[in-house]
């Protein structure tokens, strides 16, 4: 509810400035407005701790679950990266533990760009024009001060010998770091074996 002071001449609210209205001079409806804020904000609030406590049991009980199962086949030092599917008996309930990682790139990254830059200019020719348009994208965003971080990644796909391009696609790879690591866990359901699947809304992430 809205803070209250009681004073001989009065009930006063306190609005945002901590400034004393007295009740008389609000509104119904900012009373209203008032009291029906409290009161979802209420409910939300003791469903965010109901649901932290929820998130909390779930990462306890699949962890507990993968660590015994490292334990028996002999390997207690498994990093768990990836996804990770976990199913019911009957096929009928399914635990979906997935990672993302946030990338980006270090200082190297400048370096490898101006080694791309010399293999163009030495191989203009040469170069396949789908892969020169993906180059010129880059460049040219990267001129504005943004990078397509999915694109540079792509170019480690091209199959190019030359000694500049390969040392540039080596720089690449050195120069990624994992900025951010997020972990979500996705509920289905479905009532067969056959049948659709169905998300239940409540999708956790943790920071990890």
């Amino acid at each position: 509810m809205a803070r209250k002071i009681k004073k001989k001449s009065g009930t006063y609210w306190l609005d945002a400035k901590d400034r004393e209205i007295h009740i008389s001079l609000i509104k119904p409806i900012d009373r209203q407005r008032d009291a029906m804020v409290e009161r979802i904000v209420k409910v939300a609030l003791k469903m965010e701790a109901q649901l932290a406590s929820l998130s909390t049991l779930l990462w306890d009980q699949v962890g507990k679950y993968l660590a015994a199962r490292a334990k028996k086949a002999g390997a207690d030092d498994v990093n768990w990266n990836g996804n990770i599917m976990l199913t019911n008996f009957d096929r009928t309930k399914q635990v979906t533990i997935e990672q993302s990682n946030l990338l980006d790139f270090d200082e190297q990254l400048t370096m490898a760009c101006n080694l791309i830059q010399e293999y163009l200019e030495q191989e203009a020719e040469n170069a396949p024009p789908a892969l020169q348009l993906i180059i010129d994208e880059i460049f040219d965003v990267s001129k504005r001060g943004k990078i397509n971080k999915q694109m540079i990644l792509k170019l480690r796909q091209w199959n190019i010998s030359h000694p500049k391009w390969e040392k540039a696609m080596a720089i690449i790879n050195d120069s990624i770091t994992v900025v951010e690591s997020r972990r979500y866990c996705y509920i289905r359901v479905r009532q067969t074996a056959a049948g659709a699947w169905r998300n239940v809304s409540l999708n956790f992430s943790r920071q990890g």
